[in-house]
């Protein structure tokens, strides 16, 4: 029979691992840590720790925790909320112009986008374009889903 592995987590940067007391542990292994359901779409808001620092998770939308006195283990949902309201960062040339809400079968947000070669969805990585005939406030979320589909 396998044996259940051990929980492990990873030391924030500047910690050494002599350093590290037993509340440190523990501490260290309350992430990923839930904070809460958002209000609007009943979703879990995450905080953890990654690759590219702390950061807090909703929906497939990820948002780093840059202001020194947020801090995974402590942020509130508060603070969390606040955070997820921020217009997000988005790259040069692209516009946010609707929010349509939580695809229920991927749990993951959904947003019309634009950009120099159109209007468009995000699946993943890949971008799928909105045609021309159908206007941007026509967009629902179930119409959204179905051309994602494609």
């Amino acid at each position: 029979k396998k044996q259940p592995t051990p929980k492990r987590a990873t030391l924030p940067p500047g910690v050494k691992p002599e350093d590290v007391t037993l509340a440190d542990a523990v501490k260290y292994l309350l992430l990923p840590r839930v904070l809460g359901a958002h209000p609007k779409t009943g979703e879990p808001i995450v905080a953890n720790t990654g690759q590219y620092g702390p950061y807090i998770a909703h929906a497939g939308d990820f948002r780093s925790l840059k202001d020194k006195k947020d801090d995974p283990y402590t942020i509130t949902l508060k603070r969390a909320l606040a955070i997820l309201k921020e217009p997000k960062q988005l790259r040069k040339g692209e516009k946010l112009l609707k929010e349509l809400g939580v695809n229920p079968n991927t749990r993951k947000l959904v947003n019309v986008y634009e950009s120099k070669s159109g209007r468009y969805l995000k699946k993943g990585f890949k971008r799928i374009s909105i045609p021309d005939n159908v206007q941007t406030d026509d967009i629902t979320l179930e119409l959204a889903i179905e051309l994602l589909k494609q």
